[in-house]
């Protein structure tokens, strides 16, 4: 190779590794309407490229079972385990192009002079090891900010079912009465309300939908709302079961505002505190060495 393609070669490398980072990243650009009537109303066109596809193939074939992640949290984001294997072979591919261009970038500039193969092969595959992490612990987070919205809405579905029982309508009817209320875009709500319309035409009690779905989704509040529900002979019990529960959730929400509220107080706290310390540190320094240079 010429002098001017391995001049090359660090940045291509550069910007493959920051393109694919950055695609896997960013969210996705949110769809405008003209555009998706379009496509509905357009013919129908090829599939994906055939190359693409055979590759995502191979990487969810080889790569699924060495996925750690809970089936709760990729149902309750509604993401398959292909997805997280492409976002990790990403992710993976990234940090090792990154990698391996900081590391020539560093032998160039005599900042690691001695650096051999070996090394530079293991510090690659470190990288490219903790970049193919980070789509797991993306998940893990998603999935814990998703599941406390699922409850907070599942709060305000208990209130409802609470109300058309109260009202006189059946376990069966409030449940899906309060569904077809609430089910106004909400992802909790929808997931609830698809719940209840396949027990409707099925065997499946509501209740009983309820709780496996709450047992899907690892979604504790609507397992305790299954079980308040499947009390249908006594109306009154389940009136006071709901309101009780009604109350206990609703402090509960509370004191998890407020400690999250209390944790940003504490951290903003600390912000303000680091550059305090640092001022005083620059302004203080040279008294102090004055005073124990004279001493």
């Amino acid at each position: 190779m010429t002098p001017w393609m391995w001049a090359l070669l660090p940045g291509a490398l550069v910007g493959a590794g920051a393109f694919c980072w950055i695609w896997m990243v960013l969210p996705p650009a949110p769809v405008r309407l003209d555009e998706a009537l379009a496509l509905r109303d357009a013919p129908p066109v090829s599939g994906a490229d055939p190359a693409a596809e055979g590759l995502r193939g191979w990487l969810i074939r080889h790569g699924a079972g060495l996925v750690r992640v809970r089936p709760a949290d990729l149902d309750l984001l509604d993401e398959s385990v292909g997805d997280v294997v492409v976002r990790q072979a990403t992710a993976a591919a990234a940090g090792a192009a990154m990698s391996f261009v900081l590391a020539l970038a560093a032998v160039s500039l005599h900042v690691l002079p001695g650096l051999s193969a070996q090394l530079l092969v293991l510090i690659v595959v470190a990288v490219a090891a903790v970049f193919a992490v980070l789509p797991l612990v993306e998940v893990h987070t998603k999935a814990i900010t998703a599941r406390r919205g699922f409850e907070v809405a599942v709060t305000s579905y208990y209130v409802l079912v609470t109300l058309e029982r109260g009202a006189g309508a059946g376990a069966a009817d409030a449940l899906l009465r309060a569904a077809e209320v609430t089910d106004s875009g909400n992802p909790a709500f929808a997931r609830i309300h698809g719940a209840l319309l396949e027990s409707k035409w099925g065997p499946q009690p509501p209740w009983e939908a309820l709780s496996d779905l709450g047992q899907r989704l690892d979604v504790q509040r609507l397992i305790d709302l299954a079980d308040i529900m499947e009390q249908a002979d006594d109306g009154g019990a389940v009136v006071s079961g709901l309101v009780s529960k009604v109350d206990a959730l609703r402090d509960l929400d509370v004191s998890v505002v407020r400690g999250k509220a209390n944790a940003r107080s504490e951290s903003m706290t600390a912000l303000f505190a680091i550059p305090i310390l640092g001022l005083l540190l620059v302004i203080g320094f040279p008294p102090v060495i004055r005073l124990l240079g004279m001493g």
